[in-house]
């Protein structure tokens, strides 16, 4: 059986929106890490061991997040850009330690088609899953593995994708574009498992 051949919303995001995150996407070449003599970090093949420790709020990360294209703010704030752009929050929850969350670090996130697709439709938000905001957020939406890439609904709260392990840049524009094109915006998603108060703008996480 063949597949019906519908317009793709790729031919017209990369013709519209490539331009407009050239800028942005220029600062976003591979970042070299330089160690200490005083701080020494260990890969094995899927863990980042650190020898020294260090504070939660100093994260140590081999290829540090992409702060260039990351949302400032918390959950709820993500939330509400996200409604008033109508764009769809793309949640990235990290462990540090798998270094699955390293390559998204390193390979994906810097990608020029990947950014293209993100700056088109989403507002993007990352966060380690033992920091504060990390640990909330997966007490609404719980994982059994990490890193995840969640797409939600700021309107409901809605898990509408959830995209597990490590991606590639082509792996992630094509799950990207898949969304986008059998996803009409406002449709409601799956709620977390969390009852809701007086309305679905307010989850009790």
């Amino acid at each position: 059986m063949h597949e019906v051949n519908r317009p793709r919303i790729w031919q017209h995001v990369f013709g519209s929106m490539c331009c407009q995150n050239a800028a942005t996407s220029s600062c976003s070449r591979r970042t070299k890490y330089t160690v200490s003599n005083r701080r020494y970090l260990t890969i094995g093949a899927s863990q980042v061991a650190q020898s020294a420790a260090t504070a939660p709020e100093k994260l140590d990360y081999l290829f540090p997040p992409p702060a260039d294209i990351m949302f400032q703010g918390n959950f709820d704030a993500l939330r509400k850009k996200a409604e008033e752009e109508e764009k769809y929050c793309l949640v990235n929850i990290q462990k540090r330690q798998e270094f699955a969350s390293q390559m998204l670090n390193r390979d994906t996130w810097p990608d020029e088609n990947v950014r293209a697709m993100m700056g088109f439709r989403f507002v993007f938000w990352q966060q380690e899953y033992e920091s504060q905001a990390g640990s909330q957020y997966l007490s609404c939406y719980p994982a059994n593995s990490l890193p995840i890439v969640d797409i939600i609904d700021p309107i409901t709260g809605g898990l509408l994708e959830r995209i597990e392990e490590y991606q590639t840049p082509d792996q992630m524009v094509e799950r990207l574009t898949r969304f986008i094109d059998s996803h009409q915006w406002g449709k409601m998603g799956v709620f977390p498992y969390i009852a809701f108060r007086f309305s679905p703008r307010h989850v009790l996480c």
